[in-house]
């Protein structure tokens, strides 16, 4: 399979990994955080204890259905890729595991994808879904640039994992 974004993926990971400084290391792993699995399942806990005290049966399998059967889904699809992640070592970075597609980016997509369909029709005003809906995809695009500027990733693991966390 032919990757048509293999010159961006490598020029953007070696320009990261060439120029990050242990400050700008911090705020991404801050920004990395609301996809990783601790606070996915946490958050998910928190919506299964809601959809459970308001008896919301179908909202609640849909979440969890959703959520983690997608992070497991990309899971078997990093071990049939096997594709190595940009960088495997350095001062800042010591990831296991493979690189496509982004899990911390799969886990945010559906995460706040499936929490949208559940908070929209409880907003009245269009001005106020927007937000959310900007909200929402904004914090999506900065777990998965903070995956890139880490060098866990390449740019095309992080848009399949959207692509696949949408879909």
């Amino acid at each position: 399979m032919v990757n048509p974004l293999a010159g961006a993926d490598d020029h953007i990971a070696g320009w990261f990994h060439a120029h990050l400084g242990q400050s700008f290391v911090n705020i991404l792993h801050v920004l990395s955080e609301p996809g990783s699995a601790e606070w996915t399942g946490i958050v998910l806990f928190l919506a299964a204890i809601f959809f459970v005290w308001r008896r919301a049966w179908p909202a609640l399998l849909t979440m969890v259905g959703a959520v983690p059967g997608g992070m497991l889904l990309n899971e078997l699809l990093k071990l049939a890729i096997y594709r190595q992640r940009p960088f495997l070592d350095g001062w800042f970075v010591d990831w296991a595991g493979y690189s496509f597609a982004s899990g911390h980016t799969i886990g945010a997509t559906l995460l706040y994808g499936q929490s949208l369909l559940f908070t929209l029709p409880l907003v009245r005003t269009k001005s106020w879904q927007r937000l959310i809906i900007f909200s929402a995809a904004l914090l999506v695009m900065l777990v998965g640039f903070s995956r890139i500027g880490l060098g866990a990733h390449y740019l095309s693991d992080v848009i399949a994992a959207i692509f696949l966390g949408f879909v």
